[in-house]
This record gives C-alpha cells, structure tokens and sequence, in this order.
C-alpha cells in the first residue's frame, strides 16, 4: 500500500485511543472512520485568549532543546497555541533574522551531524 511504517503506527494509536477494534473499523464508512479517528479540536471559549510565545526568548533556549520540548515549557505555563502552530510561528520569526549558512558539498565528500546538544571541548593533545 506504500504506507510508511510510521504512518501505520499513528493511526493503531489513533484507533486505540478512539477504542476502535479491527472490526468496528473495517465496517466503519471512511467519513465516519476519519471523524472517530481525528475528532475536532474544542474551539477556544469567548474571551479566551492565546499567549503569544516570546521567540526571542526561545530562540535564546533553543540551544540543547527541541521545539517539542519548548512548547511543552510553554504549555505548562498556561493557555498556548498548538504544536504545529507554535513551531510555525518560531520558523517564520527565525526565518526573518536572515541567518542563513548554506555550504556547497560534493555527495559522499564529507559526513557532517547536526547535534543540538551542548558543544564538546576541543583538547589540543
């Protein structure tokens, strides 16, 4: 079916949190199946207001964590916007610093890892 494994995953979890057994869900008509497996987010009560993130801030914390973290921090701290939202906003506001460093590499030349965490020391032996 060319579905990848992960996709496959989501959707057994999906289908566990719904209580959704095999057989519910082969009888299930496909609208009525993605309305059980993706039920709509509750809309915010009258009044309630999202916090903006500082991204200037996360920018600062982004060093040795993710975006997923950060946004939990945030959460926790009261009223937020969703995960996908919450990444979007910081990528478009990191997008505007104009921070950008492109190196131009020949395939297979060079291996390089890209590690969020604290930098290591360099020893001269």
């Amino acid at each position: 079916m060319r579905v990848s494994k992960t996709a496959v995953t989501k959707y057994l979890a999906l289908a566990e949190s719904a209580g959704l057994s095999w057989k519910q869900a082969r009888e299930c008509e496909d609208a009525a199946l993605h309305e059980r497996l993706n039920p709509a987010a509750p809309a915010p009560r009258r009044g309630e207001v999202f916090v903006q993130p500082d991204r200037a801030s996360i920018r600062q914390e982004r060093k040795g964590a993710t975006l997923q973290l950060l946004w939990e921090q945030n959460q926790a701290q009261g009223r937020c916007y969703r995960s996908s939202c919450f990444c979007e906003l910081y990528r478009e506001f990191a997008a505007r610093l104009g921070i950008c460093m492109r190196p131009v590499r020949r395939a297979g030349e060079k291996l390089v890892a890209d590690y969020s965490g604290d930098t290591l020391g360099v020893f001269d032996g």
